[in-house]
């Protein structure tokens, strides 16, 4: 019996020091927001138009992103479609990776140059002609901003 109360105890005693330990992490010192942010955009596609959705992003977003990664805006981006059959809608994320908050901050001579750029390759007709036809078969459904964290070592 007096076995079973030591380690009964010693239980208790280790559940409070681990429980002491969550508790105790502070920001800035056990973990810290990071620099880097994402940002996700959520889409819905109506049924039959995933293609030409896809056709039209390899035409304005692809190509605008990579010249924001081009200019140091952004690091990384990534279109990810949802594997799934529960919904008639298609549903795409738009993922854009930036290297720190300061980098979404705007910047009229970038910004200009990467505006230049992206007009030499689709031209603002084109482009609204483009944007008119989402407008007939895609929603926005949510649009969320991610920061990293850091853990000290």
């Amino acid at each position: 019996m007096k076995l079973f109360g030591m380690v009964a105890a010693a239980a208790v005693a280790g559940a409070v020091l681990a429980a002491a330990a969550t508790a105790a992490a502070e920001t800035w010192v056990d973990w810290s927001p990071g620099k880097g942010v994402t940002e996700k955009q959520y889409i819905s596609v109506a049924p039959g138009h995933l293609d030409d959705y896809m056709t039209g992003l390899r035409k304005t977003w692809v190509p605008q992103q990579e010249i924001r990664k081009k200019h140091g805006v952004i690091t990384d981006y990534v279109i990810l479609l949802r594997d799934h059959r529960d919904s008639p809608d298609d549903q795409i994320c738009l993922i854009t990776v930036y290297p720190s908050g300061a980098a979404m901050d705007p910047d009229r001579t970038r910004d200009m140059a990467i505006e230049s750029e992206y007009r030499a390759q689709l031209s603002k007709a084109q482009s609204d002609e483009m944007q008119a036809q989402y407008g007939t078969y895609r929603k926005r459904v949510a649009d969320e901003t991610w920061r990293t964290v850091e853990f000290s070592k």
